[in-house]
């Protein structure tokens, strides 16, 4: 396996270094593909992020928002960080229906009332 991997590296350095070097203006398109990824990359992490905190609200019992105040301590801020990114025109969509249904669940277990 080791000189597998040895093989392939060095095959591939011959090829890098085989090659033609390409004009600079060739590489643009790849910057905008690369910028187009981290987009689309961000957004997945956003939505993952949101449907993290989601299954986290979710998880809260009454019992344990008003036997732990720790979880207030915890929930309160989060509660009005999900209600500012609720608010954000920007917020995707997606992310935005993870939002709500957290904050949904906040208000069910008794972390916020209602609006």
């Amino acid at each position: 396996m080791p000189t597998l991997l040895l093989a392939l590296g060095l095959g591939l350095a011959a090829a890098v270094a085989l090659s033609e070097p390409r004009p600079a203006i060739a590489w643009t398109p790849w910057v905008a593909q690369i910028r187009a990824v981290s987009a689309d990359e961000a957004a997945v992490a956003s939505l993952r992020a949101a449907r993290s905190l989601r299954d986290e609200a979710e998880a809260l019992t009454p019992a344990e928002v008003a036997l732990d105040e720790r979880a207030l301590e915890l929930w309160l801020p989060r509660l009005a960080t999900i209600d500012g990114l609720i608010d954000d025109a920007t917020t995707p969509e997606l992310v935005r229906v993870e939002l709500v249904a957290a904050r949904q669940a906040l208000i069910d277990v008794g972390v916020a009332g209602g609006s």
